[in-house]
């Protein structure tokens, strides 16, 4: 016989003519075994056994690719044996008419007898005719039979019993086959779920649960004809402490705890025993004294009715040796409960328990039995004595009795009166709290009011400003979508409209005169009245200027040409908009913004203001605090044109002007990415493949410009099938995939490092413990913004990669408690890192803002210095408070960094901790660590430098 271990807690106890798989080696478990007569002790040899090692015609077993790999082997057998067909059809899906299989489905149909398969999705017309029917393919499904082609499949936990054309049984676990019947069928005679057998197997005596069990049948025909069920495979779920006891011949063996099956018909199971301890209580039958008093009662019913003879003898001339009277006077059933060891009224039992035990514990020996303890649970007096023991016994208890209620009755009167005491201690209190409360009233009523002054403020200055935005907006909706009339009679319309309403708002005597350009110089020119009426009418029209918004965006839309209404720069030029020049600025209404004097003067981009190769200024904005104003504006084919004094001309492109016209378009001109606050769902809901990125795609520019986007706008970026072979400082594909990222940070611990578990180390990321929340180097001035981790090996358990966003955090601080989330924006908070030589010190604030938002976030428990001893206690509360917001699940996202992946984040956003783990076995080399994590620091300013420029690259090249 033989017994296979699957997993370490199953065994398959099947036939010792199977031999092991190829390289497999056999493996002996001796176990103490039990022989009848003077045969020689006996033991089970236990080894691996697998069906599948050797070849079978024309079935094959389902591996890691899963069905259709095992179908297209299970083809190439047929087709190698000349067998005279195929299973795989060579039919190909059309996608306009037909029945379809759909991905995660395989066709069937009957070809001539023989089943066909069809793996491709798609739509397979009905002609020739076709007896063809389809099927889901699903984990939960354990068989498919069609025409002999029989695919089987069992998930974990679950176990296939097969008989085989020669009608030998297997057993199939955490796996399958595909087999087509042509030279003998398999069949399938049950499934079976090991975690939850049917029949219960209780100890007959204690009635404890020992084990599960079932009995798989193949039903058979007899001689006779008749057909009659067999037992084929048995099943076995024993728990901890348990055991079973096979047998096979004279031999015996000790099954241990597991899930196992049988398939040998030579082993029988003798039953299941446990390994604990059982407590049994024994009545015995009556025993009487040297003064012929009768002790124990009747009724002697035990699992060990082979002593029985030889217990009662024992007892029986023990008790008969002892005085009943020394019996009477012990009350206790035991000496443990007496004042004294030595008292005399303990020897009745003590010598009971000291004789009998040494003489049943022989006795008991030779049935195989050790006996470890002997007590008496009970006494029971028999005749008269009994009668009279009886009145004693409650003539003492009525004393107690009395005495007790006596004790109660003076405890009832102390009680009274301590409890008239009680309450006026009470009713006094209640007068205090009252008063207390009066007090408490008249002051929450006046905070309340004042409160609701300050909140009904609020909300009128919200309410206003909410009304101001959203005039700004329409406003600015109205002006963009005028931006993209292109029709020239359209524009002519909407020109006409604004003339009628300026004329309606200033009067129809108001004369609107240009304050600069041609019509000007010709007034001044002609120095009389009607040239500087024609001067008024040229300029009013020759400042109507209008904005072409070209197809890619907005910021790039302001390029625009003149068009004088009068003939002159007409020829397909586009209108820009109109202008205002005010007493200290220029306003463009188009843009919807106003450009002061000196900050044009500033921005001059001349020759001589902007050095043409460095592009550095050559001025200083100081130049012109006294104030500037232009002595001429005019509108030219790009721009706007004004003439400054002394003798200095500017010229401002329409998309200079529309960069720098509004926050959010300057931020659009320099590509700033807005970062998104996440949670955990964010990240949860996605597979593996759609959160992380191929390392071979990082080749292409549109995937790094992805991967810039998304470090920017979540600050975790992950990346898999990274190369793990070269582990060396210079040349490891850390640096590699770094340097396609940025510049690396060197600090005192070198250009990259190694997280691995070492004993006595200087860090705490170094060990195996559980890593809290933190982030890195912040006793740094400026500690560095990003972090790569790329993990080399990990053969453990745990050592799960834990992130947070704590900008999400802070803001669910910001929204809920105001105060908290002011506190730890404005408290400094000191980090230091002194050890191993190195004494490094900085604070810095929880929060750091910038344009009334967070957007950093310092927080590092393990590299946290002393607060100083003036910090507002108030502080702790409010820390504590983002900790628990920090520590949310909801909040919290787990990713199990496996070999070859790789993490992207921002350490100045991004929390990041480690789960505590421990070694699998021995599943590295000797001396190697189970698990290494090699990682590097990168500078800020080179991502978003190789963003921007990669960002306008694609832009230009139409990607």
């Amino acid at each position: 016989m033989s017994s296979r271990s699957i997993g370490g807690d199953i065994t398959v106890v099947g036939d010792e003519e199977y031999s092991p798989g190829k390289g497999q080696k056999i493996s002996f478990v001796e176990t103490t075994g039990i022989s009848a007569g003077k045969r020689p002790i006996a033991t089970f040899t236990t080894q691996d056994v697998d069906y599948f090692a050797e070849d079978r015609p024309f079935l094959v077993k389902i591996g890691k690719g899963g069905v259709i790999p095992a179908l297209q082997k299970l083809d190439a057998k047929l087709v190698a044996a000349n067998s005279g067909g195929r299973i795989l059809s060579k039919k190909e899906p059309t996608d306009w008419i037909g029945r379809q299989i759909t991905p995660g489905q395989i066709g069937v149909f009957n070809h001539g007898g023989l089943p066909k398969v069809l793996l491709k999705p798609g739509r397979y017309p009905g002609f020739p005719l076709r007896n063809w029917w389809t099927r889901e393919w699903h984990g939960t499904k354990s068989m498919i039979e069609f025409l002999g082609l029989i695919i089987v499949q069992v998930s974990q936990n679950q176990a296939a019993v097969i008989s085989d054309p020669n009608n030998r049984i297997f057993v199939i676990k955490n796996g399958g086959f595909a087999a087509l019947s042509i030279e003998g069928s398999y069949k399938v005679l049950s499934v079976v779920d090991q975690t939850h057998l049917p029949t219960q197997i209780k100890d007959r005596v204690t009635g404890a649960t020992l084990g599960w069990s079932h009995e798989v049948h193949m039903r058979s025909n007899t001689g006779s004809g008749k057909e009659q069920d067999y037992i084929v495979a048995l099943f076995l779920n024993i728990p901890a402490n348990n055991c079973a006891i096979l047998q096979r011949g004279d031999d015996l063996e000790l099954l241990p705890a597991g899930q196992h099956y049988i398939t040998n018909p030579y082993v029988t199971l003798r039953g299941l025993f446990t390994l604990g301890e059982n407590q049994l209580e024994m009545p015995t039958k009556d025993i009487f004294t040297r003064d012929q008093v009768p002790l124990t009662t009747h009724g002697y019913n035990t699992p060990f009715d082979a002593l029985r003879d030889k217990t009662q003898s024992i007892l029986t001339q023990i008790v008969a040796h002892l005085d009943y009277s020394s019996m009477v006077k012990q009350r206790s059933l035991g000496p443990d409960n007496m004042e004294s060891g030595d008292d005399s009224s303990s020897a009745f039992l003590d010598a009971l328990r000291t004789r009998a035990m040494d003489e049943m514990h022989h006795a008991a020996l030779e049935y195989g039995i050790v006996l470890k303890d002997l007590a008496v649970i009970d006494r029971q007096f028999k005749g008269e004595i009994a009668a009279t023991m009886d009145k004693l016994t409650t003539r003492a208890l009525q004393a107690q009795v009395e005495a007790a209620n006596v004790d109660r009755e003076n405890s009832n009167k102390v009680k009274q009166e301590e409890g008239a005491l009680a309450v006026s201690r009470i009713k006094a209190q209640a007068l205090n709290t009252q008063a207390d409360a009066d007090a408490y009233q008249v002051v929450a009523a006046a905070r309340a009011a004042a409160q609701s002054t300050q909140i009904a403020a609020e909300a009128q200055a919200q309410a206003t400003l909410m009304a101001a935005r959203a005039e700004a907006d329409a406003i600015r909706v109205k002006a963009l979508a005028d931006a993209e009339v292109l029709d020239g009679f359209a524009r002519e319309m909407q020109l006409r409209r604004i003339d009628v309403q300026r004329v309606a708002a200033y009067g129809n005597r108001t004369v609107f005169v240009a304050t600069g350009g041609p019509g000007e110089r010709l007034a001044e020119q002609a120095g009389n009245a009607m040239a500087v009426g024609f001067a008024a009418g040229l300029g009013s029209d020759q400042i109507v200027l209008n904005m072409h918004r070209r197809p890619r965006s907005l910021l790039r839309s302001l390029a625009t040409n003149v068009n004088l209404r009068h003939g002159q720069h007409s020829h397909g030029a586009r209108e820009f908009t109109s202008f205002e020049v005010k007493e200290d600025s220029i306003t463009i209404p188009a843009l919807l913004a106003s450009f002061p004097h000196v900050w044009l003067r500033d921005s001059c981009q001349c020759p001589s203001c902007v050095h043409p190769s460095t592009r550095q200024k050559l001025h200083r904005t100081s130049d012109f605090a006294a104030g500037v104003k232009p002595l001429s504006v005019e509108a030219v084919a790009d721009g706007l044109k004004i003439e400054w004094g002394p003798a200095h001309v500017s010229s401002y492109s329409a998309e200079f002007l529309a960069h720098y016209s509004s926050p959010h378009r300057l931020s659009a001109f320099h590509r700033k990415v807005q970062a998104t606050p996440w949670t955990a769902e964010h990240f949860a809901r996605h597979s593996k493949e759609n959160i992380s990125i191929s390392y071979s795609e990082l080749s292409k520019p549109e995937t790094l410009l992805v991967v810039y986007t998304r470090l920017l706008q979540y600050g975790l970026v992950f990346f898999r099938d990274i190369p793990v072979s070269e582990t060396s400082d210079d040349k490891c594909e850390l640096r590699v995939l770094a340097e396609k990222l940025s510049n690396i940070r060197k600090t005192f611990y070198g250009e990259t490092w190694d997280v691995r578990n070492i004993r006595n180390s200087k860090n705490i990321a170094y060990t195996n413990l559980d890593l809290g929340l933190h982030m890195d180097l912040l006793y740094f001035k400026e500690p560095p913004r990003y972090q790569i981790l790329h993990c080399l090996r990990n053969r453990v358990r745990g050592g799960q990669s834990i992130f947070v966003d704590a900008l999400h955090a802070a803001q669910q601080l910001r929204d809920t408690s105001p105060d908290d989330y002011a506190l730890l924006l404005n408290t400094l908070v000191p980090f230091h890192y002194i050890n191993d030589g190195h004494h490094l010190h900085c604070s810095h604030p929880t929060f750091e803002f910038s344009n009334k938002t967070s957007t950093t976030v310092n927080y590092s428990p393990p590299f946290q210095a002393p607060l100083p001893s003036s910090t507002p206690l108030a502080f702790y509360r409010a820390l504590a408070a983002f900790t628990e917001r920090l520590n949310d699940p909801a909040n919290c996202f787990t990713y199990p960094l496996r070999e070859g992946d790789a993490v992207v984040f921002d350490n100045r956003r991004v929390l990041h901790g480690r789960t505590a783990f421990e070694d699998e076995g021995s599943t590295s080399e000797e001396g190697e660590t189970s698990r290494w994590l090699k990682g590097c620091y990168l500078e800020e300013d080179p991502v978003l430098d190789r963003m921007r420029i990669l960002d306008a690259a694609l832009e230009k090249a139409g990607k």
